[in-house]
């Protein structure tokens, strides 16, 4: 596996994380909300955490058509053992 690096143009606030938090949340809970929509509650925000918000839709989107296909893919599992090794 190849080691990616990330570079942040700025470190995301408190206020911000909890943003990301609360959209991801509702994605997982099954909420089909929309960046657009989102940012609406948080124009100060929208500038710094359109692209995250992008990204988490994107695999939000690949995970669940990646289950449809796996039914019997345990993705907690899956990532607990990546991260031991």
């Amino acid at each position: 596996m190849k080691n990616i690096a990330v570079t942040l143009r700025h470190r995301p606030t408190d206020a911000e994380l909890t943003a990301m938090e609360v959209f991801a949340d509702a994605r997982r809970s099954g909420k089909k909300v929309s960046v657009e929509a989102f940012l609406r509650r948080y124009p100060e925000f929208a500038e710094t955490l359109r692209p995250t918000l992008e990204s988490i839709v994107l695999f939000d989107g690949a995970f669940r058509t990646f289950a449809k296909k796996h039914p019997n893919f345990n993705a907690r599992r899956f990532f607990e053992n990546a991260c031991a090794r």
